[in-house]
């Protein structure tokens, strides 16, 4: 399935950070289906030990449209940030896994192929 990598915009759980969408899409009836969709928490910083280089995301949520999922790790309630510590766990574990699939598919060496050709 297609992967879409996207810039959300400015995080609402710290300064300095903004939020990034991983996401396959599928198709079903004609409506576009997440399976999945990752939002990701991501130092923004050039710093290389701090920013998005560092491979140091914070999960903040997860959905598959397919089995109508969708769970929060981090969330906003009455103006703090609440954190859900065994699910942020299950998800890193998830994105680890799901990073090496992205790789063995090859979208990293096409990515790297289309920069090289631009």
């Amino acid at each position: 399935m297609p992967l879409c990598i996207e810039a959300l915009g400015p995080s609402p759980h710290g300064e300095g950070m903004i939020q990034v969408s991983v996401a396959h899409y599928g198709e079903q009836n004609g409506d576009l289906m997440r399976d999945p969709d990752m939002v990701f928490d991501v130092n923004s910083s050039e710093d290389a030990r701090l920013g998005w280089a560092s491979g140091n995301w914070r999960p903040v949520s997860f959905r598959n449209d397919y089995v109508g999922l969708f769970q929060e790790a981090l969330f906003l309630q009455d103006g703090r940030v609440m954190v859900r510590p065994g699910l942020v766990k299950e998800l890193k574990a998830f994105a680890r896994t799901w990073d090496r699939n992205i790789k063995a598919q090859g979208f990293v060496e096409a990515r790297c192929l289309a920069e090289c050709d631009a």
